[in-house]
């Protein structure tokens, strides 16, 4: 949607429909995908599926952060209209993040922090290595895939457009500011996202433990029982 302009939008209506539509279509398979792999025992690979779905998403946001940034509107951004990145904190852009992500931050973090509380030290250790290893690796592709590009694909034009995108954003870095966008989109969601994982109340007595427990219990004794089929 950043490389569409207003008059563009008005000829085509369906295009910002398509648009619109893809974020609901994604949700839906992404909620079918990890049912799936739940109901298969392959909880740490349902842990790798949404991490991975949020590094992409901060990713676009990271490599497009010049636009993302721009305190103006899409006619602005065609005209060449210049903001200063403090204009950004009372433009629309901001404020639509706080109206509809603030809300949404309960129902990212309650279920994180209740569904898995009572897990085990074990299953607790588990769960954040391999979240961790997951989005450490999401990013890792995502940093190189645009390295991969600008070194050997992107001509000279593609890499002057790349490192142009507002001066004072840009700053000495050039068509390498934007995978330094990428780097820091992913840290604010490795802060924001993952930090329920850390602090989650663990109980490693004997007691029975409620089915989120459980889950991550199945969880573990499955990725044991893998390792235990590879070591044999």
């Amino acid at each position: 949607m950043y490389f569409l302009d207003l008059p563009t939008l008005a000829a085509h209506p369906m295009l910002g429909t398509v648009f619109s539509l893809t974020n609901t279509l994604n949700g839906v398979i992404g909620f079918c995908w990890s049912w799936h792999l739940i109901r298969s025992n392959s909880h740490l690979t349902a842990h790798t599926l949404w991490v991975t779905s949020y590094v992409a998403m901060f990713t676009i946001l990271g490599l497009g952060y010049c636009r993302f940034l721009y305190a103006g509107d899409a006619s602005d951004w065609a005209r060449g209209v210049k903001f200063p990145l403090t204009a950004w904190f009372g433009g629309e852009v901001f404020i639509t993040l706080c109206v509809m992500g603030i809300p949404m931050l309960p129902g990212l973090w309650g279920p994180m922090l209740y569904w898995a509380g009572g897990c085990t030290t074990q299953e607790k250790r588990e769960l954040t290595r391999h979240v961790t290893f997951a989005t450490l690796r999401a990013i890792a592709i995502a940093a190189a895939g645009y390295l991969v590009f600008v070194w050997f694909i992107a001509s000279d034009a593609q890499r002057a457009y790349l490192g142009s995108g507002g001066e004072s954003l840009v700053g000495p870095f050039g068509y390498y500011a934007p995978v330094i966008g990428l780097l820091v989109a992913n840290s604010v969601f490795m802060v924001v996202a993952l930090w329920p994982l850390f602090v989650l109340s663990t109980d490693d007595s004997d007691k029975t433990r409620s089915s989120s427990g459980s889950a991550l219990a199945a969880a573990a004794a499955d990725h044991h029982n893998q390792s235990t089929l590879k070591t044999e």
